[in-house]
This record gives C-alpha cells, sequence and structure tokens, in this order.
C-alpha cells in the first residue's frame, strides 16, 4: 500500500475520555488498540478500498446493550460503535477581546450610516442662505424681490467686457436675422426685462453679456431665440457667474431618494 507521511493526520481520538467501567470485557480478547479509551494521536488512516480486507472472519462480540461491539481483524480485537450517553463531551472555546478602538470603530461606522435631517453649510453657503434671507421683500404686485448672492471680491475684479461682443458683424451679413434680433430685443425691453444703458457721465462699472442668436426651425412661435453668455470671461478672466455665491444644495440627496423606496405607508 502507498501513504502520504504528514505532520499531523486528524485531531486526537477519542476527543474526550471514554469510562469503560461496568464493560464486561471478554477474558483472552487482544485488542489493536489497549488504550483506545484514551484520547491519542492516529497513526494510520486506511481507505475503503481495502477496509474489508481487515475483517476477514466476520467475529463479532457485544458489550452490552447501548454499548459499542468487538470486531475482530487482522490487527487485533477493535471497538466499534456509538454511547447513547458519553461521560464527556467535546468542549469547544471561541475567546472574543474587544478593545476601545474597536468599540470607536464600530460607532463610527454606525454613525456615516445614520442618515440625518442636518445639513452642515459651508462659510458661502450661509453668507448665500443670509442674502436671500434679509432682502426679501414682497412687491405691490405680490410677486417677491431678492437681490442677487454676490461675492463682492470677485465683482471687484471684474475686467472689460464691451469689446467681447462679436454678434454684430454676423447680422451685418444676414438682413432677415438682424430684423428678427431686433425684434427679440424690443420685446425684452417693452416687456421691462432691459433697458438702455446711459454711458455719459455715469461712473458705474458695468459687465456687458456677451450674447447670439440660437435657431429653432421646429418653433411654430419664435424660429430665433437669444442665449446670454454669462460664464464668458471679461479680461481679468473673471466671469459674471464667477461673481455669484454658491449656495447649499436644494435637492435631495441620493442616499434619501434610494432609502425612500424602503420605506412602507401604512
Amino acid at each position: 500500500m502507498s501513504f502520504l507521511v504528514l505532520p499531523k493526520v486528524t485531531v486526537d481520538l477519542p476527543t474526550a475520555r471514554v469510562d469503560t467501567q461496568g464493560w464486561s470485557m471478554h477474558n483472552g480478547i487482544k485488542l489493536a488498540d489497549p488504550t483506545f479509551f484514551s484520547p491519542s494521536s492516529v497513526d494510520m488512516v486506511l481507505g475503503i478500498e481495502s477496509f474489508f480486507d481487515f475483517f476477514e472472519s466476520g467475529q463479532r462480540i457485544p458489550l452490552g446493550d447501548q454499548l459499542p461491539t468487538l470486531n475482530e481483524s487482522v490487527f487485533g480485537w477493535v471497538v466499534c460503535g456509538g454511547l447513547l450517553n458519553p461521560t464527556q463531551g467535546l468542549r469547544i472555546n471561541c475567546s472574543t477581546a474587544i478593545t476601545k478602538v474597536l468599540e470607536e470603530l464600530v460607532a463610527r461606522f454606525w454613525a456615516s450610516e445614520k442618515v440625518g435631517n442636518s445639513k452642515v453649510l459651508s462659510s458661502e453657503e450661509k453668507l448665500c442662505e443670509d442674502n436671500f434671507r434679509k432682502p426679501v421683500r414682497r412687491e405691490s404686485d405680490g410677486r417677491y424681490s431678492i437681490s442677487l448672492p454676490k461675492d463682492e471680491d470677485a465683482a471687484s475684479r471684474l475686467g472689460e467686457s464691451r469689446g467681447i461682443q462679436g454678434t454684430e458683424r454676423r447680422l451685418a451679413k444676414d438682413a432677415s436675422l438682424r430684423a428678427q434680433y431686433h425684434q427679440f430685443m424690443a420685446e425684452y425691453i417693452q416687456l421691462g426685462h432691459m433697458s438702455k444703458v446711459e454711458e455719459a457721465g455715469n461712473l458705474m462699472k458695468r459687465c456687458y453679456l456677451p450674447h447670439h442668436p440660437v435657431f429653432k426651425e421646429a418653433s411654430t412661435t419664435t424660429m430665433v431665440r437669444i442665449v446670454f453668455d454669462a460664464s464668458c470671461k471679461t479680461s481679468s478672466g473673471v466671469s459674471l457667474n464667477d461673481t455669484l455665491l454658491v449656495g447649499p444644495i436644494v435637492q435631495e440627496d441620493l442616499r434619501s431618494i434610494m432609502l425612500r423606496s424602503r420605506v412602507v405607508t401604512v
């Protein structure tokens, strides 16, 4: 037979000492393992292909009710079977050490998973919120009037913007487009969306918004619409959009939206 040599085949067997008091062991019986009742190491594991060749005689001697049986083998008599009420069982201990560091990590993990209602605003977001709350007023027609949240430092760094506009050259080449463009601007003045700037004697700093036409041939009302580009940089590299404060996000965060699907309303 071929064997593999290993440092350890399996755990000691039996796993606990067996109390054999009261067993009627027959005289003259030569046991293959005289200390079978005491836990010890396993010397050899034999495969099933040779197992039944070791029990040629087939003789068996019962040791009693609910007790193992003696079986004759080529090595001697072998104790086989189980006990209904073993005197000792296998005890397995599992030790866990909990340190303060582990407790802090678990607490931080659950804190990060907690969905809170309070929002922590940055200094810029708080300034933007205050700008909306303090100067708000209601006009005589019922509409609310609120000033834009300006960043005064960025506004002071605005450069020249009058010469950026290049739409006039484009309009000069297309008379039809120029007429539609002027009609749109006239409508803006009529609605009060814009007014003419008086240049003479006015030292107030201004920022001119570049604008250009956008065509929508499928439109049944206005084919030409005007788009104002507040993100266009001035000569100093600062745009009009850069002079506005960025407020907090008013939409719900994605986590709250996803967790809402797990809430059951009764």
